[in-house]
């Protein structure tokens, strides 16, 4: 993604930052009370003043960490580039600690805020909402240096060019003083741009004159390029932070390069030390290059003869130009434009072809179907014979197939309802496997109506010792037999029982007249 470092507002020193989020919860927040306010009122009144003076210095401290980009998100020309003259490691730290500070000063609001709802004078709440904000003050007086790291970064990066890195552009690379930027100042002239635009890079007569990209931007067949001048190159394995813009801009940026070569060797290099920079560069540049013989207006370029130069230009795209005399700068324009344009398109013709020829299937799904999906179906017993009948084409200059419906005997015969139907159900278990089923549901229905049974609610304890004769009649018949032996009738025993149960019903009542006069209301409770 691009990003615009001139969009970052300036950066709160620790001081600054302190007395505008102290003002503004003043501010924003009532002033007077009184000792004979309500307690509640008063812990109420420094809560709010304790809240809203958090949320002043995280919201001021959180608008920091969302104008400065995530080096990660950044588009690879501009994080190389920031951590080029910055420490990446370092830069992050910086930010984490300002997200720390934030969830510190939350962490003392909350704090703090449960403390007041303790207190029990005025005295006490107020103390409390200025250790608080003090707190919250030593946080933010800790973040002194950060505060100045970001700002520095922040000053530095608005005044590099805005370059855009997905858009067209052009590179203009060379040793120093090969022609580089009074090229870029004719062109832009010449391109019909205001005055304004006239000396956009400096020009003078001693090496490293340019050392920070410079930037320009012009307009071709209705499509605008910009057009990107870079700090001279040197033949050294070691490269400074100027010369390093330069790979950066080589390495990231898909461009068209002018690569300059001076001729008449007044910049100070040798024409043999040019070529053995652009076969050092060779492989960052790409295909896209065009070599621009500069200063062809001087009598030494004109006179120039060399075996290595001759081969060295052989099967290669190269223009010699003037800037005194403007000799060629709008052809060198226009090659440069129509190659950057073909090349583009290329790119996305490659892309395209790539991704036109996929094509995404959706297949059923082929997983095996559980038994709650299996289900009973109707087939037929026997198939539907077909016969197939050689027709013609043509029948009295009329398609004869459109008179005939091919399915019609199929159709005549599941009307009729002359077919039997066979049920089948799907037996994927075996016998074994069955008596197994059985088994399982049986012991869960016994277990489910013992569960039942304790769940039931159980008699009180007072019940207990009642004795309950009545269920034990059957045994009773049936066991004494001396009874019957001596005549006695079966009446005889249900009317004792009877009696038995007489009984019982008056120790019940009497228990319940005990309860209700006797009792206190504590028994009463154990009772019912």
């Amino acid at each position: 993604m691009t990003f615009i470092f001139k969009s970052i507002p300036p950066v709160l020193q620790h001081t600054e930052l302190i007395d505008t989020s102290l003002n503004k919860t003043q501010r924003q927040t009532p002033t007077m009370i009184h000792k004979t306010t309500p307690l509640p009122q008063i812990r109420r009144f420094y809560s709010t003043k304790i809240k809203t003076a958090a949320s002043n210095f995280t919201s001021h401290l959180s608008s920091i960490l969302t104008s400065f980009p995530h080096i990660d998100n950044l588009h690879p020309f501009h994080s190389t580039l920031l951590s080029h003259f910055y420490n990446k490691d370092t830069y992050k730290i910086h930010l984490s600690h300002i997200s720390t500070t934030i969830s510190y000063i939350n962490k003392t609001a909350s704090h703090f805020l449960s403390l007041i709802n303790h207190t029990t004078t005025l005295f006490q709440s107020k103390t409390l909402k200025k250790a608080a904000l003090g707190k919250m003050a030593n946080h933010i007086k800790k973040l002194k240096n950060t505060l100045q790291y970001l700002e520095t970064i922040r000053q530095h990066m608005s005044r590099l060019p805005q370059i855009n890195p997905t858009t067209r552009t052009i590179l203009l690379i060379g040793h120093p003083n090969t022609g580089k930027s009074s090229f870029l100042n004719t062109l832009i002239n010449i391109s019909g741009k205001n005055d304004e635009y006239k000396n956009i890079a400096a020009v003078h007569s001693y090496p490293f004159t340019t050392q920070n990209l410079t930037l320009a931007h012009f307009v071709y067949n209705t499509l605008s390029f910009q057009l990107l001048d870079t700090p001279g190159l040197i033949n050294s394995t070691e490269k400074n932070s100027i010369e390093l813009q330069t790979v950066i801009a080589l390495l990231h940026l898909k461009s068209v390069v002018l690569f300059f070569i001076d001729l008449s060797e007044s910049c100070g290099y040798l024409v043999e030390d040019q070529i053995l920079l652009y076969k050092n560069v060779e492989s960052l540049i790409g295909n896209n290059v065009i070599i621009v013989l500069s200063k062809n207006d001087l009598e030494e370029c004109k006179k120039y003869e060399n075996n290595v130069f001759k081969e060295f230009i052989e099967n290669k795209k190269y223009i010699s130009i003037s800037t005194v005399s403007q000799q060629n700068i709008e052809d060198i324009k226009k090659m440069a434009c129509e190659m950057l344009v073909s090349s583009r398109i290329e790119e996305k013709k490659e892309i395209l072809e790539k991704s036109s020829n996929r094509l995404i299937m959706k297949g059923n799904s082929k997983k095996e179907k559980s038994l709650c999906c299996l289900k009973k179906e109707g087939e037929i017993k026997e198939e539907i014979e077909t016969v197939d009948v050689v027709i013609p084409e043509f029948l009295q200059g009329k398609n004869f197939t459109d008179f005939i419906d091919r399915h019609e005997e199929a159709l005549n015969y599941l009307k009729n309802g002359d077919f039997d139907v066979i049920r089948r159900e799907y037996d994927l278990l075996s016998f074994e496997e069955k008596e197994m089923l059985k088994d399982i549901f049986n012991e869960k229905k016994k277990r489910i109506i013992l569960h039942l049974e304790k769940s039931r609610s159980k008699l009180p304890e007072k019940w207990k010792n009642i004795p309950n004769n009545s269920e034990n009649i059957d045994e009773r018949i049936e066991d004494d037999s001396n009874t019957r032996n001596n005549g006695t009738d079966v009446l005889d025993i249900v009317r004792d029982n009877n009696k038995e149960n007489k009984t019982g019903e008056k120790l019940r009542k009497e228990n319940e007249y005990r309860m209700k006069h006797h009792t206190s209301s504590k028994a009463k409770h154990l009772y019912r």
